[in-house]
This record gives structure tokens, C-alpha cells and sequence, in this order.
């Protein structure tokens, strides 16, 4: 009888661990299960990231060939034009500066008489 009250100890035993380990393996499938839920998750908005992103890039790019082609030219022509104003007034500076110079001699001259 000995032996038979120590298989049916071992036999409880064994059930008792299997049935741990059974529980522990339902919370770990349903855990693995929670975390694929989550990955696949991600991987949806990192794939509307790059969805994103490329709008981005696109966007970019015709605003660099705005800039370029409208812009930059634009830019260009109104410093050329500032140039040309700026060198117009320096020859009416000179052309002041000569009157001024003039209008002094001439008062000198107006004075000597």
C-alpha cells in the first residue's frame, strides 16, 4: 500500500505542476498575444509615418523648385535693379557735388564784386 499512496502523492504532484504550468502558459500566450496586438499596432503607424514622411519629401521638393525657378530669379533681378539705382545716384552725387561747388564759387564771385 506504500507504494501505491507514493504514486498517487507523485501523480499529484505532477498534476498540480502541470496544471501551474498550464496557467502560466495561457498568461504567457495570452501576454505574447497582447504584445503582437501592440507590435502590429506600430508597425501600422510607422507605415502612416513613412506614408507621411514621403508627402513631406514630395512637398519639399516643389517648394526647393519654387524657390529655384521663381524666387531665386526674382531675387536676382531686384538686386540688379538696386544696383542700377544705386549707381544712378552716385553719378547725381557727383553732379550735386559739382553744382555745390559751383553755386560757392559763384557766391565767392558775387562777393569779390
Amino acid at each position: 500500500m506504500e507504494n501505491n499512496e507514493l504514486l498517487q502523492a507523485m501523480q499529484a504532484m505532477i498534476i498540480s505542476s502541470e496544471e501551474k504550468m498550464t496557467s502560466m502558459l495561457e498568461a504567457l500566450t495570452e501576454k505574447v498575444g497582447s504584445i503582437d496586438g501592440r507590435l502590429t499596432n506600430i508597425e501600422n503607424k510607422v507605415g502612416s509615418l513613412d506614408n507621411k514622411v514621403s508627402s513631406l519629401e514630395s512637398e519639399v521638393k516643389k517648394t526647393n523648385l519654387t524657390i529655384e525657378n521663381h524666387l531665386l530669379p526674382a531675387v536676382q533681378a531686384l538686386r540688379e535693379g538696386h544696383m542700377g539705382v544705386v549707381d544712378k545716384l552716385d553719378v547725381m552725387n557727383e553732379k550735386i557735388d559739382d553744382i555745390e561747388e559751383s553755386v560757392i564759387v559763384l557766391k565767392v564771385l558775387q562777393v569779390k564784386q
